[in-house]
């Protein structure tokens, strides 16, 4: 097969999200498929991130030199024009965030993550994103053969909020790269200066959705607990965007001895910081999948996580799950991990089960049915 993917995200600076999905779903894509043809189409990236794959073949930003982004855009809005080639047999956009090009005989899938701007308008950055990113999904509801999303409440939200039918959609789960950590693996002295000895972790970038306000007032009723007991909440991700709400809420409640803003964590120092964790709490709002909750439990670290959305689907019965509107029972499930050690080790224990049900392999395979079961007889 010639299969085209664009991979724009990988652009970033410091991975996070979409950009590490995209990295390791393509990494393992290309392992298990050394025989078709894959074309990497990156005009905002500069170098080949898969230079030691012979079935990999980068287009990035040093292909198209005098080009602006003005002729970049351009591309989305031509049918009869895109980076696509007459031979493509697959066009593979894995994230939606404008309209694709489309050729009679090109197959064209969308890989949905999550359908957040939809639900909760508000988090987005600004009113001219909102109507971009949903002009696009128009686009490509119109356009894709075929859609793969994360997991099935991504799935359902696609036939839910944009019509899709549901034999257009394939369930993808993502899968997971870090492991657990060697005994003899050690922090960055930076960051081992910031660190307690003793903290619970929220991983993620800060943004409305990951539902900060509540993880702080449920903290505030366990501060006099978390100081007796030397316990600190660290916040470990980027700055984000609408965070000032949360940022007033962590100084009107005079939590500054008690949380830990760590900021953007390399991705090799990860599986450290969860597994030295008491537990992971992470109540967000909404997710497509949430990664950090399969991380954390990869790494043997007890979660606590939000019962909407997808979170049911990655936790399972390995971890306890929360209302996330609720504070009281957020506080409640705080205190219980913080006073329970024989339920963190037994959480700890099914997670790394329960982590082990997802797989970048598997999710590889998966994609490659797709793509055949979309190019028979061709």
């Amino acid at each position: 097969m010639n299969v085209w993917i664009e991979i724009n995200p990988l652009a970033q600076s410091e991975r996070t999200g979409i950009a590490n999905y995209l990295f390791f779903w393509l990494r393992a894509l290309l392992a298990e498929a050394p025989r078709d043809n894959f074309t990497l189409w990156a005009p905002e990236v500069d170098e080949n991130p898969f230079p030691a794959s012979a079935n990999a073949h980068f287009q990035g930003r040093r292909a198209f030199p005098r080009w602006t982004r003005a002729h970049y855009e351009a591309l989305w809005t031509r049918r009869d024009l895109g980076g696509v080639p007459p031979n493509a047999h697959i066009y593979h956009l894995p994230f939606f965030a404008r309209p694709a090009p489309r050729r009679a005989n090109t197959k064209l899938i969308v890989t949905v993550y999550d359908l957040a701007f939809a639900y909760y308008p508000e988090v987005v950055v600004d009113l001219p994103f909102f109507r971009y990113l949903s002009d696009c999904f128009v686009a490509q509801c119109e356009q894709a053969d075929h859609f793969i999303a994360i997991s099935q409440s991504t799935k359902h939200d696609l036939q839910t909020v944009f019509g899709v039918p549901e034999d257009k959609i394939t369930v993808i789960y993502p899968g997971n790269d870090l492991s657990l950590p060697s005994e003899s693996q050690m922090l960055p002295r930076a960051l081992q200066s910031q660190l307690p000895a003793r903290y619970i972790l929220c991983a993620g970038t800060w943004e409305p959705r990951k539902n900060l306000p509540n993880l702080f007032r449920a903290i505030a009723r366990l501060a006099p607990k978390l100081r007796e007991q030397n316990v600190k909440l660290c916040l470990s991700g980027g700055r984000g965007w609408k965070i000032e709400e949360a940022e007033r809420l962590l100084d009107d409640l005079q939590l500054q001895d008690v949380v830990v803003r760590l900021g953007y964590v390399p991705r090799e120092v990860l599986p450290s910081l969860y597994a030295r964790a008491l537990f992971l709490v992470y109540p967000s709002l909404y997710e497509g999948f949430g990664l950090p909750v399969l991380e954390a439990m990869v790494c043997g670290c007890p979660v606590i996580t939000s019962n909407v959305s997808s979170l049911p689907e990655v936790v399972g019965e390995a971890g306890l799950m929360v209302d996330p509107h609720n504070v009281d029972e957020l506080a409640a499930a705080m205190e219980r991990l913080l006073d329970d050690a024989v339920l963190r080790d037994d959480l700890r224990e099914r997670g790394l089960a329960q982590a082990q049900t997802f797989s970048w392999e598997n999710a590889a395979r998966q994609t490659l049915d797709v793509y055949k079961s979309l190019t028979a007889g061709r």
